[in-house]
């Protein structure tokens, strides 16, 4: 017995990015001329990719200067403990002295 269950696959080969090498879609019914069709579908694809590629773009940036602001916090924060944990041994050198 035969079904007939067949999908119309577009494979994208040429992505220009470095993290996608290929592409694959799977397209939803028969209607229409199918070179009429493809072309659209094809640019449409091509579209989805490049969106795709700008999205992960951003977010990998965005994680970047993330990672940045938390790399220069790291120093001030330490700056104010040290500041800090000296202003407390000034003091109890100075109530130890009895200066107070």
């Amino acid at each position: 017995m035969l079904t007939k269950n067949s999908k119309r696959v577009i494979i994208i080969d040429k992505v220009k990015s470095d993290m996608i090498e290929q592409a694959i879609f799977i397209l939803r019914g028969n209607e229409g001329d199918e070179a009429l069709v493809e072309c659209g579908i094809v640019a449409e694809a091509q579209g989805i990719i490049e969106n795709y590629i700008r999205k992960m773009s951003k977010a990998r940036a965005g994680e970047r200067a993330a990672r940045l602001r938390a790399e220069k916090k790291k120093p001030l924060l330490a700056y104010f403990v040290i500041t800090a944990a000296t202003m407390v041994l000034f003091a109890l050198a100075v109530y130890a002295m009895g200066i107070m």
